[in-house]
């Protein structure tokens, strides 16, 4: 394989040669697209040099965008007066905050970024109500996702039907933690089976 990039390698520069050279002469419209070709090979040369070296081309960056929580609650007496806001990933909780509620006069806000492309849940809790959930989606094509603090009476979930990641979450770490113990308790048992086996063979 590399014999035959190292071939390529000496064709490109050959070709590369013989257009700059030939580059004295010619239109100015021949020259522009001379120009296009030399840079297209020498773009094609650095590409298969670093193939060469055993190294991969620069990768783009991924995308990250970024939710910026506004709390605009506060124009009731019946808005509590602190919300607690969290971000989960995956059913993990990656960020949190507490934010006042000073109304739409002077709501706070938080924002949280460099965030990957990907599915995520805001809840917001507040003593006197029950959890509040947004599901929201990152693309790659959004830089910045609005999201307005919400409180409810009941428990609400916005963005889908079904648990929520958290509670997805949770429930895998049940159902692990009972496979274990089932677990141990088939190897307790296998234990005492094999006891009465030696039991009775004397």
């Amino acid at each position: 394989m590399r014999p035959l990039v190292n071939a390529v390698l000496v064709t490109a520069c050959a070709v590369a040669a013989i257009l700059t050279a030939a580059g004295c002469s010619g239109s100015g419209k021949d020259d522009a697209r001379r120009n296009a070709e030399i840079e297209a090979i020498q773009a094609e040369l650095a590409r298969l040099k670093a193939q060469s070296a055993g190294q991969q081309p620069a990768q783009e960056p991924a995308n990250k965008g970024s939710f910026t929580v506004v709390n605009s609650l506060g124009g009731n007496n019946s808005d509590p007066p602190v919300v607690l806001v969290e971000l989960y990933q995956e059913g993990k909780i990656i960020r949190s905050r507490e934010l006042k509620s000073g109304g739409e006069i002077v709501p706070q806000k938080v924002t949280w970024g460099n965030l990957a492309p990907g599915r995520y849940e805001v809840h917001f809790q507040a003593p006197g109500y029950e959890k509040f959930i947004k599901r929201l989606l990152i693309s790659k094509e959004d830089a910045d996702i609005p999201v307005a603090v919400e409180v409810s009476k009941k428990a609400v979930v916005v963005g889908g039907d079904g648990p929520s990641l958290q509670e997805m979450a949770d429930e895998l770490g049940r159902l692990k933690k009972e496979n274990a113990d089932l677990q141990a308790r088939v190897e307790s048992l296998q234990i005492e089976v094999n006891q009465l086996k030696k039991k009775e063979s004397r």
